[in-house]
């Protein structure tokens, strides 16, 4: 058996099981359980994304209001700005799950979309054409998770953050706080 055979073999096998695997189940339940988790990954980037451009955003005045009148979220939100260096752990907590979002999204969802693009729309291509079918799945299911991300998960969260800051920092706060036990 040749190298490219054995690797081909071994990719067949793993991209038919990672396909399996993560569509536990297979058919409409599987498909959904996919995309439970590539939307929720997504949105959890949102709300990283969402969480960075609300501190940045929001207005001090406005926080030290809310916080006099005994805000618990807006006192909260008082000490981080209050401190510069509580708000670069912040902006790095968000940075740090951000990243660890995106990684998730690009290893789970390329790997998974692709495997089930090429096992089931280039079914039967044989040994050469699975490494075909695989580049052309992977370019797609790439393209369309970048789009995901990229509108979903960064352009709307930071245009929702900026446009209403003080209800954003608020919403993002305990998301952003929980990244920061890992710094």
């Amino acid at each position: 058996m040749t190298a490219l055979a054995l690797i081909t073999e071994v990719m067949l096998q793993s991209g038919a099981e990672s396909a399996t695997v993560a569509a536990e189940g297979s058919g409409w339940a599987g498909a959904v359980l996919v995309a439970v988790i590539i939307l929720g990954l997504v949105t959890l980037n949102g709300l990283y994304v969402a969480a960075e451009f609300a501190l940045v955003g929001v207005s001090k005045a406005s926080i030290d209001a809310a916080a006099d009148e005994g805000h618990v979220g807006a006192q909260r939100v008082q000490s981080i700005l209050e401190h510069p260096r509580d708000q670069d752990q912040y902006i790095a907590a968000t940075q740090l799950g951000v990243t660890f979002a995106s990684l998730g999204l690009g290893m789970y969802g390329e790997q998974t979309l692709a495997g089930a693009m090429a096992e089931h729309l280039f079914h039967g291509l044989g040994e050469t054409g699975f490494w075909s079918a695989h580049l052309v799945a992977s370019a797609f299911a790439i393209a369309f998770l970048t789009y995901l991300h990229v509108v979903l998960g960064e352009m709307v969260p930071k245009s929702v953050a900026l446009a209403r800051p003080n209800s954003a920092v608020f919403f993002t706060y305990p998301v952003a706080i929980t990244t920061r036990f890992f710094l």
